[in-house]
């Protein structure tokens, strides 16, 4: 009975360590595809060069890495839930 259950103990630590890999694979899948994380905060420029400026035909993910931004901050901004206020001043001109 001790030598099933050591037995079972291995398996568990197997099955676990098995686990723990996907998650971490998966983790770091999600971030590849997603793009880079954010090194710092948004400011207006930045906000108007991605939404009206020489980043406005650059993808999200390209957008973010030339500026240090997430893919989210960019995705953000463009979609109007963020930095209004560029896109009124935008559309007084």
């Amino acid at each position: 009975m001790i030598e099933k259950i050591e037995s079972t103990d291995q398996i568990t630590v197997e099955l676990v360590n098995s686990l723990i890999d996907q998650i971490n694979n998966l983790q770091r899948a999600q971030e590849e595809r997603r793009g880079p994380k954010s090194k710092r905060t948004m400011t207006d420029e930045d906000a108007y060069r991605i939404m009206y400026g020489d980043l406005k035909a650059s993808a999200h993910k390209v957008a973010a890495l030339e500026l240090g931004l997430s893919y989210g901050q960019v995705y953000s901004a463009r979609q109007g839930f963020t930095f209004r206020h560029i896109e009124e001043k935008q559309e007084d001109k």
